[in-house]
């Protein structure tokens, strides 16, 4: 059975698998479920690539892959949800020193568990946090915004998987895009116009720009949808195992000393904390 919604200029049908979707982004609320795997889509830094071959700076490149794009991205979102990372840097090479499980907006902080055994990685988000305040809570973990959907390019008809990892400015204007979309829409239905651009600072930002003209089918994206789920519930399942670790270990100090190795985990520039 399929159930139908009436919107201000069309009515759609849902089958039951696409408003089993619909349903489900609506109780993230309460989940503090979490996904990673794909490839990153993240704007080129450099000028050339591991061979040597001449690419475009500013451009976007799907990490893990010789795909490289100077120009807009069309990105079309599945699922979208918040984490907290804290670096290391050892010999200019930064390393995740500890994180969050992923979790959506807004969560309480005692239901976001960390993986050296806290809530948050010592983040409040108060609203009464002073300016020096808050910039020393940013040093403790930055927040990052993992969407997971399809980037396509000019020229193509289909996208490519990937995770789009965002900080600072970019979720903000994320959010804007996100909310400029028609009501009684989600933001899954829709691709969103992404162009690149570079400050005097030389900090890349991007222009956002959802394509709303007719809403997309929600079916392609469901064996996807899939595969995030499975992805985001191993993620946290791995940051709760280490929180419960490093809480076990507390009761003896050189459990301690044994669990706070450094997360090997490296990455790129676009994706670095500053």
């Amino acid at each position: 059975m399929s159930k139908t919604k009436k919107t201000s200029q069309e009515i759609v049908q849902y089958t039951e698998a696409e408003q089993a979707y619909l349903d489900s982004l609506k109780s993230e609320e309460s989940s503090t479920s979490e996904y990673s795997g794909p490839p990153r889509l993240t704007i080129n830094t450099k000028g050339k690539d591991d061979e040597g071959n001449k690419i475009p700076i500013g451009g976007w490149h799907i990490q893990g892959t010789d795909i490289y794009f100077d120009g807009p991205v069309y990105f079309r979102p599945v699922r979208k949800y918040n984490k907290l990372i804290r670096y290391s840097v050892d010999n200019g090479k930064y390393s995740v020193a500890g994180q969050s499980i992923y979790y959506p907006f807004p969560t309480p902080v005692k239901s976001i568990l960390d993986s050296l055994g806290g809530y948050a990685l010592g983040r409040t988000f108060s609203k009464n946090l002073s300016k020096e305040q808050i910039k020393a809570e940013q040093e403790l973990a930055q927040c990052y915004l993992d969407i997971f959907g399809f980037a396509r390019f000019d020229g193509e008809e289909e996208g490519h998987p990937v995770i789009y990892r965002v900080r600072g400015k970019k979720i903000m204007f994320m959010d804007e895009a996100f909310r400029a979309i028609p009501r009684g829409k989600n933001f899954s239905e829709f691709e969103y116009k992404i162009v690149t651009d570079q400050a005097d600072t030389g900090y890349w930002t991007i222009e956002v720009t959802p394509e709303v003209s007719t809403p997309l089918p929600l079916t392609p994206i469901l064996e996807y949808d899939k595969v995030v789920q499975d992805f985001v519930a191993e993620e946290n399942r791995k940051v709760v195992a280490a929180f419960k670790q490093a809480n076990d270990a507390l009761v003896d100090d050189a459990f301690i000393d044994a669990n706070s190795t450094t997360i090997a985990v490296e990455d790129d520039d676009d994706d670095l904390p500053f």
